[in-house]
Parts: structure tokens; sequence; C-alpha cells
């Protein structure tokens, strides 16, 4: 199969947005809090996605990791910018 990735815009500081739950290629998303301040939780549906990255916004990689369960805590109190995108890896 032919991995497949995904990219979201997230902030990080209070600001009117909000992420929810996301569905691609069948594969269910949630991300919360949104916006998050100290720590995002991340789930999966089981065999979706198998890794995420944080990225700011002139492209530098700030967090990668895999995803090894279908709930995931990422520690983001130290990032200092309101603005990151993040990208999973997927099996689709």
């Amino acid at each position: 199969m032919a991995a497949s990735s995904l990219l979201l815009r997230l902030y990080f500081l209070p600001c009117i947005t909000s992420v929810n739950e996301i569905i691609v290629a069948g594969n269910a998303l949630d991300l919360f809090p949104v916006p998050a301040t100290d720590e995002l939780t991340i789930q999966v549906g089981k065999g979706g996605y198998y890794s995420f990255t944080i990225i700011n916004a002139i492209g530098q990689t700030l967090i990668q990791q895999q995803i090894n369960a279908t709930h995931t805590l990422e520690d983001v109190n130290k990032l200092v910018h309101p603005l990151y995108y993040t990208s999973f890896g997927g099996k689709n």
C-alpha cells in the first residue's frame, strides 16, 4: 500500500479555531483540545495512522513521534510560537 499523509494547521495559543474530528479515507482522527497549551491528545482509528510531526511556520520539525496506540498524549507546553502544522503519516 502507498503511504498517505494529512496536514493540519494547529494554534496553541487562545484563538478562535477548533478541530474536533477529521475523517480521511475512512480513518478517524481526533485532536483535542484545540487550541492546546499543555498537552495535545491524539486519538486515531486502529491501523489508520502510524506517525505525526509538528512543524513550525518556517518548516522546521519540532516534534516527530510514532503512534503506537489509538490514544497518544504529546506535551506541547514547550512550543513557544502560536502557529504549527501537524502532519500524520498513514498506510492508505
